[in-house]
């Protein structure tokens, strides 16, 4: 079966240190040992015992740090420049996907999910697939709900950790200013998946302002 998934991603793009953003960011994060992490939950026998294992886990935002990837450092080596700078951040909440995988399995694929901070030339970018874009091919209201709150989630980690955004800009009620684009995957070629491969080809377009991010 062939399934065609238009994705929603999420950017800011701010003139903030990458240091700094990449630092904020992992500070709002839960950082359990994941080794003895994986022992104590593998070891819960029921599962209040799972949920507070992983409560103890979690950051300030709800989410833990499963694993950081220098993605920048490979490409330096390769290139034997001193950029860019580059850091994908696995993170998530166990308790989050169970929810949404008990209604569509198809959520594992998707949770943990990611959050690439990168240095461009017009600055920081921080990058994020929404959730609910990932599954609203499956049509159930009860994940897209917990889908969207995840988003919301890591969303308002993602504003909270930038100042001085350089993509579009909105004011909140405050009158303060905050930055939101979101870009569309739209496939140009339909993106196959069977048993022993994989290939999605996809083109990049700005969604329209809708003003509620």
């Amino acid at each position: 079966m062939i399934t065609t998934v238009e994705v929603e991603r999420f950017s800011l793009t701010s003139s903030r240190p990458f240091d700094k953003i990449l630092a904020a960011i992992k500070a709002a994060v839960g950082h359990p040992d994941m080794v003895k992490f994986a022992k104590t939950t593998a070891a819960a026998r029921t599962f209040p015992q799972f949920e507070s294992t992983v409560r103890e886990g979690l950051g300030k935002s709800g989410l833990m740090l499963f694993m950081e990837l220098d993605h920048g450092s490979v490409i330096r080596k390769a290139t034997g420049g001193d950029k860019p700078r580059m850091a994908r951040l696995i993170m998530g909440n166990p308790l989050i996907m169970q929810q949404m995988a008990r209604h569509v399995p198809d959520a594992g694929s998707y949770a943990p999910v990611t959050v690439l901070v990168d240095e461009r030339s017009d600055g920081v970018h921080i990058s994020y697939d929404r959730m609910v874009s990932l599954l609203a091919p499956n049509w159930n209201s009860d994940a897209l709900a917990l889908a969207r709150d995840l988003d919301k989630k890591v969303e308002t980690l993602c504003r909270k950790r930038q100042v001085e955004p350089t993509s579009l800009r909105r004011r909140c009620r405050a009158g303060k200013l905050r930055a939101a684009k979101v870009l569309k995957v739209q496939p140009s070629t339909v993106a196959r998946r069977s048993d022993d491969q994989s290939t999605a080809v996809g083109s990049f377009c700005q969604c329209p302002d809708s003003g509620g991010h």
